[in-house]
């Protein structure tokens, strides 16, 4: 009773530390740019983080520089594999507030989910038991929106000590109910499967502000990443990569951008001529796919003409979320006896790696072709991967600016 009383009377204290303190984490610098991030590797896994504190990145200007550009390496190092990291952030979201935030995402496209949230929380001093009840019912907003297989992480809330300069005896209180906080967060989780709680051991090391020289972020994905990927290895990305497409919505998603009959951009072009030369491939192209048509956006090798939707090899690319070869044409009973295929002349290799437009919709291609059979390694897996991600940078650039013809 005393306990609560005594909470009661310092939360209105503490919202107020939060809002102006010039020692609170809100006044550090933030990344810029998509909030996303991609390590090497081929047919990545994907991941969507998402919370405040460790999700926002505070005290750097790159998402490559905080928590999740260090999570995406660390966990590749450890899976051989390539990992992509959505992230959806907000410096000011609670558990409360993270499940519409979740509404209309996807979750079908991530193999898993990382949640960083509980600081403001702790700091404003919530109950245990609202606690408990916002993050059950978090836990059941994913449940019920994820696939089956998709695994999510829930990270333990930092020590006040570990990044804010709070008077010593408050630092003390918080730091008595962030204990609670993660206590109970661990007995709600236990009890569900499919959802596993990470504690970091290497808070204890970081004192004040220490995010500002972003070892903290990187000490911290090095400890979580081995469960992770681990997590990862077991559901070997089911839950995702030959998900229902979505056409409606895909389509919506390449209107939006304005691509479709844009004028020639060099950009594209350069990574198109940069493909074909290191794959030593007869020809590369960057591709959208239309209602009916697959637009040739760039092309190095090969002809710029549009052609049919239904013979575009790049339409099997765009139902996976990873690379799609074909290293025999005329040995696959899918192509065989394709008009592009048929004869021994123009395509008997394909490798395309699927390119998307911002939130996440599978839109287009780069690919590679050749007319003879040829083997494809992983190495070139993470290659073409590099060289689509490219593309996709450029598309997220300078969509909205293409002008049509």
């Amino acid at each position: 009773m005393l306990l609560r009383l005594a909470h009661a009377a310092l939360r209105p204290l503490m919202q107020l530390w939060l809002r102006f303190s010039s020692r609170s984490w809100m006044t550090l610098m933030r990344p810029e740019g998509h909030p996303s991030v991609h390590s090497r590797g081929a047919n990545p896994d994907r991941l969507l983080l998402v919370g405040a504190g460790l999700s926002v990145g505070f005290g750097v200007l790159t998402h490559e520089l905080a928590f999740a550009g260090y999570l995406a390496r660390s966990v590749s190092s450890h899976t051989h594999r390539g990992t992509d990291i959505d992230i959806i952030a907000d410096p000011a979201m609670t558990l409360a507030s993270c499940v519409p935030a979740l509404r209309g995402v996807e979750l079908a496209r991530f193999d898993a989910v990382v949640v960083t949230l509980g600081g403001r929380d702790a700091l404003e001093l919530r109950s245990i038991h609202t606690w408990k009840r916002d993050l059950a019912r978090l836990l059941d907003a994913v449940s019920a929106q994820a696939p089956q297989g998709m695994h999510v992480f829930v990270v333990s809330v930092a020590p006040a000590h570990a990044l804010l300069g709070l008077p010593f005896l408050i630092e003390r209180v918080v730091d008595s109910h962030t204990r609670l906080v993660n206590a109970a967060s661990r007995s709600i989780i236990e009890r569900r499967s499919g959802v596993t709680f990470l504690e970091f051991e290497a808070w204890k090391a970081h004192k004040l502000l220490s995010v500002m020289k972003n070892t903290v972020y990187e000490d911290l994905a090095t400890e979580v990443a081995p469960t992770i990927a681990t997590q990862l290895d077991l559901t070997g990305g089911a839950s995702r990569r030959h998900e229902p497409a979505n056409e409606r919505a895909r389509q919506d998603a390449v209107d939006e951008l304005g691509i479709l009959d844009a004028d020639p951009d060099e950009n594209f072009e350069w990574v198109a001529r940069l493909a074909r030369d290191l794959f030593g491939s007869k020809g590369a192209s960057v591709t959208f796919l239309d209602h009916s048509r697959q637009f040739v956006m760039a092309a190095a090798g090969l002809s710029r003409t549009d052609t049919p939707r239904a013979l575009a090899f790049c339409e099997f690319t765009i139902r996976r979320s990873e690379i799609f070869v074909v290293e025999d044409a005329s040995k696959d009973e899918r192509f065989a006896q394709h008009p592009w295929v048929r004869g021994g002349s123009d395509v008997q290799f394909y490798a395309g790696y699927p390119l998307e437009a911002p939130n996440g919709q599978r839109v287009g291609a780069l690919c590679i072709v050749d007319s003879k059979p040829r083997k494809f390694s992983t190495s070139d897996a993470a290659l073409l991967r590099d060289l689509a991600l490219q593309v996709q940078g450029i598309l997220w650039r300078s969509g909205s600016r293409l002008t049509s013809r």
